[in-house]
């Protein structure tokens, strides 16, 4: 017999998988295969304040693909779900770009609200060590 809960974690994780798989899969082709949205994705990580609305949308949506990412694994990880390595891999990855990037700045500060705790304060944590985040508290 399986231990409790061992079939619905293995329902959840399949089935979140295949579907961020498809998402991020997606994304991931059409930015390769883009320079224009390549282009857009750098400017909106080292400027994020001074690209025009259009393109801070197609930005934010990718930031959003990615924090969903990072929220999976986090939890994952929370419920042992995952080996360790894959959390240490993919949570090294978002935090030095949340801790690095404007854009994740100016991203969290428009969409943390739309995660929940405990994930959204792990996040904060990370984003207020970014030199970009002091630099928007002083204008």
């Amino acid at each position: 017999m399986l231990p409790q809960g061992y079939v619905s974690r293995w329902v959840v994780t399949d089935a979140r998988k295949a579907i961020e798989a498809g998402v991020t899969e997606l994304g991931f082709e059409i930015l390769i295969e883009s320079d224009t949205l390549a282009g857009v994705l750098n400017a909106c990580r080292s400027n994020p304040w001074e690209v025009d609305a259009d393109a801070w949308a197609r930005c934010s949506m990718y930031y959003f693909m990615q924090a969903n990412g990072w929220e999976y694994v986090y939890y994952q990880n929370e419920d042992e779900s995952i080996p360790p390595e894959l959390w240490v891999g993919g949570d090294g990855y978002f935090s030095n770009q949340a801790s690095t990037e404007p854009g994740w700045v100016r991203f969290w500060g428009e969409t943390a609200i739309a995660f929940g705790e405990p994930f959204r304060s792990y996040i904060d944590e990370r984003v207020v060590k970014n030199p970009a985040y002091s630099s928007t508290k002083n204008d």
